[in-house]
């Protein structure tokens, strides 16, 4: 009896550390994403999971050098995080036109 009753106590400290280890509850990442691009924004839409997700539009800006030429970049523009079913739109600048969108989740 006198080896039983440490024994006990070490498989019951073992057995609440194991616990204390195993992971939380899994959460869904967002899914069932769409992104629409237009002329000059996106919208981006996800209709299930859990977590939040931004649109992303990838817009094309125009400068030009001091002799007037041209010269085209890409910069992402970023809607608001949002939760599910809830739209997020994100925005290209003046002087800018979209050349493509996606949701972004997190």
């Amino acid at each position: 009896m006198g080896r039983l009753l440490p024994r006990l106590g070490i498989t019951a400290g073992l057995l609440i550390s194991l616990s204390a280890l195993a992971p939380a509850a899994a959460h869904a990442a967002p899914s069932g994403c769409s992104a629409t691009t237009y002329d000059t924004y996106v919208e981006g839409l996800c209709d299930s999971g859990d977590g939040q997700y931004r649109a992303v539009a990838v817009c094309e800006y125009i400068r030009f050098y001091p002799d007037g030429t041209p010269y085209f970049y890409t910069r992402n523009e970023y809607g608001s995080y949002v939760g599910i079913g809830v739209v997020s739109t994100a925005y290209c600048g003046p002087g800018s036109g979209t050349l493509n969108g996606y949701v972004q989740t997190q």
